[in-house]
């Protein structure tokens, strides 16, 4: 075949350079499971010489419960003959693998599913893509093709009639909340996925994380993984979506010249209490992260710790049909947790005014203008009092001059 003994070559060379004693030549099916057959090196090279390479044509009218298309209708013959005739399977040389994870030297390559009249499979997942490729290279349209792995892990399971079970982690207990999409639950099993980076890296697979979470690792464990492809030299890219933090400031009605993101407020008691005060330095806005659950608890804490009278918005289920911003004074919003106005469930993003607003607003009286006066030069006592009431100094000067 003019196809195959140009490539020949290429095999029997890549394969002896890498010491292969077995290749799995694999075409995906209609799921995309991988399919084929295993075969020695030699074998291997004799099957290039007479297409020999084969599997039946109803491993691609197979369904992903395991049956078959022919169960509920009559196909047409291009797509499957009744008495399931062979297709070829022709390896493509750009795809041949060594295996990491076998002790024998193997090798993978992806095969093209062929007919026996040359023509290409036309319901091989692998044949419509390429099908596709070519219509966008046809309009000058590079595409970028990202495959997705779904996978779940669970507790080994030899036993078939009972059910399967969630797995023991690095901590040696189960996870036992609802985790979709939880980096904290994917770290328990940090060995096996750094095997999974390992044998991606010496296949030369570029990984991807897709999140529906809008902006992911964003006071999220997810920093690990990024770390992870960092270390592991594994390209990677981020395409921002909503983001929590910019949304609840702007709706907020704060100013946004300036804040500060500090993440969830702590659990404990000591810390909740140590943290509250910690705000009082900030003078910017403040952003935070509460579960519904503690909501109540910690903006008691915002009343006693930190400030009754700043500014506060809670906000809730952004952009989505039940949508709760919640604007007012801390003692205000105690007031309407108390009554049963607002519902606390979910995550809130709490936008706080910055803790310096009390002071920028003070302003010393007569009184207390004269005292300093009374120990200080004025230009002195305007530099100092502008220190404690954020005043400007120019200003503050003036007006002692008057009540000299």
């Amino acid at each position: 075949s003019n196809f195959i003994f140009p490539m020949k070559e290429n095999f029997e060379k890549w394969l002896n350079d890498h010491s292969i004693t077995e290749v799995e030549c694999l075409v995906p099916d209609l799921g995309g499971i991988a399919r084929g057959k295993i075969l020695p090196t030699k074998k291997f090279i004799q099957g290039l010489e007479n297409d020999s390479h084969r599997l039946p044509q109803s491993v691609f009218i197979q369904t992903i419960s395991g049956g078959y298309a022919t169960e509920d209708e009559e196909l047409p013959v291009d797509v499957y003959n009744p008495t399931d005739i062979d297709v070829i399977l022709r390896p493509d040389f750009s795809t041949i693998r060594s295996v990491p994870w076998y002790e024998d030297p193997t090798a993978q390559v992806i095969c093209d599913a062929v007919n026996l009249n040359g023509t290409h499979v036309i319901n091989s997942s692998r044949s419509v893509l390429k099908k596709i490729l070519k219509l966008f290279d046809e309009l000058g349209y590079e595409p970028i093709v990202s495959p997705e792995v779904e996978f779940y892990l669970v507790k080994p399971n030899p036993d078939s009639d009972y059910p399967l079970e969630v797995p023991i982690g690095q901590s040696g207990r189960e996870e036992t909340g609802k985790q979709a999409f939880g980096i904290d639950a994917v770290n328990e099993f940090d060995n096996l996925f750094e095997d999974v980076y390992n044998f991606c890296e010496d296949q030369n697979i570029e990984i991807a994380i897709i999140s529906d979470a809008g902006t992911p690792a964003i006071s999220d464990p997810g920093y690990h993984l990024i770390q992870e492809c960092i270390n592991h030299k594994i390209n990677f890219s981020h395409i921002p979506g909503p983001s929590s933090i910019i949304n609840a400031v702007v709706l907020s009605g704060l100013p946004t010249s300036s804040f500060t993101f500090l993440g969830f407020v702590p659990k404990k008691k000591n810390q909740k209490v140590e943290f509250m005060r910690s705000l009082k330095k900030y003078s910017e806005t403040i952003i935070l992260f509460e579960s519904g659950k503690r909501l109540s608890e910690t903006i008691q804490y915002f009343f006693e710790e930190y400030s009754k009278h700043n500014k506060i918005s809670l906000c809730r289920e952004m952009t989505k049909i039940h949508e709760t911003i919640e604007r007012g004074t801390i003692a205000s919003i105690i007031e309407k947790i108390n009554s049963g106005e607002l519902v606390l469930k979910g995550e809130f993003v709490i936008v706080i005014e910055g803790g310096s607003a009390d002071i920028k607003n003070t302003k010393l009286d007569k009184k207390i203008q004269k005292a300093f006066l009374e120990n200080m030069p004025p230009k002195d006592a305007a530099k100092l009092i502008s220190m404690i009431t954020k005043e400007n100094k120019r200003d503050v000067y003036k007006q002692l001059l008057e009540l000299d």
